[in-house]
């Protein structure tokens, strides 16, 4: 397990916990909608704010409202022990730095 501090090795199709909740990391890279690393996840439950694309372009697919771009430094290994937060918790670090969505997948008719 990493030290406090300590940057946690993170690979396709590993389990995770962010902010609280269970998900998969499906996509580790540069995106065109903000600068520097990001790291894409499908969140277990639809508490996410995409399909795994933002503004119409797709780094990986999932079920909408499960998918969710985080900074490398807000995701946690399973052994950390994370709690699930209250709702409200979850989504004031939803806003907060670090994590984005971008735009929510388009209906077609």
């Amino acid at each position: 397990m990493p030290e406090a501090g300590e940057e946690v090795e993170l690979h396709a199709g590993q389990k995770v916990v962010v902010v609280g909740y269970n998900a998969t990391v499906c996509f580790i890279g540069e995106t065109h909608f903000a600068p520097g690393i990001w790291v894409g996840i499908e969140l277990e439950p639809a508490v996410g704010k995409n399909d795994g694309s933002v503004q119409d372009v797709r780094y990986f697919t999932c079920r909408p409202s499960h998918g969710l771009f985080v900074r490398k430094g807000v995701v946690k290994l399973p052994e950390d022990g994370a709690l699930p937060p209250s709702p409200s918790a979850a989504q004031s670090l939803f806003q907060g730095s670090g994590i984005t969505g971008g735009d929510a997948p388009r209906q077609t008719p």
